[in-house]
């Protein structure tokens, strides 16, 4: 995952829990430990199409909405792809067998966060540590006959350095990606059920936002 993804990560779910935050580019990139030009470089992107707006000492979202659209429109989601397989067993007898160091995204982590109200699911996308990687490829070894060519029912990915942190210490609810980065990543999946659930979460995100912005204005 490209470490400008994390960027997007953080600012989002900062505002998601507290609209209307200034936000530093010296400060994100010390939260994160990263360059302050990468945290320039990502928040640029924002800049350019109004999401978000940069004064002297700070910048700010002006449209949450439009910059989660953007991430999501611009997330190169098959280039974090470092191992896929198919397993001849239903998505959630693949979800009770998965080793540690894993942190769960796309449908698992929806169903993990709200409960499955969306749709059916087949299919397992998970981010994993190097040992998690290992501990996979052990569990789950590549299958050479897949029902359909090229189809792969077990999908993992490599975490940007920061989420990789969060998962090696096990600090992610319920071992499930932040919901920005779920609606992300969802967005970028092919599958015809997937778009149900980011309708779905979609109208959970917004519900949160502006019930944190009815909030806001009252104190």
């Amino acid at each position: 995952m490209q470490i400008g993804n994390a960027v997007y990560r953080h600012v989002l779910e900062a505002e998601l829990a507290r609209p209307k935050g200034h936000f530093t580019e010296n400060g994100i990139a010390r939260d994160l430990s990263i360059s302050p030009n990468t945290v320039s470089i990502a928040i640029k992107r924002l800049l350019d199409i109004g999401a978000a707006a940069m004064y002297r000492r700070h910048f700010e979202i002006l449209s949450f909405d439009k910059a989660l659209a953007y991430w999501a429109a611009t997330r190169k989601f098959g280039k974090d792809i470092v191992y896929s397989t198919y397993v001849n067993k239903p998505a959630k007898a693949i979800e009770q067998s998965m080793p540690g160091e894993t942190a769960y995204t796309s449908y698992t982590g929806y169903a993990n966060l709200f409960g499955n109200d969306a749709a059916d699911y087949g299919e397992v996308y998970v981010y994993a540590t190097d040992v998690g990687l290992s501990d996979i490829k052990s569990r789950f070894e590549k299958n050479l006959f897949a029902p359909r060519s090229k189809y792969a029912n077990l999908v993992v990915l490599k975490p940007d350095k920061v989420l990789y942190v969060m998962i090696k210490e096990n600090s992610l609810n319920k071992s499930t990606v932040p919901k920005t980065q779920l609606y992300a990543d969802l967005w970028n999946i092919s599958e015809w059920n997937a778009y149900e659930f980011v309708k779905k979460l979609k109208k959970t995100i917004d519900d949160e936002y502006a019930k944190n912005l009815l909030q806001l204005s009252r104190n």
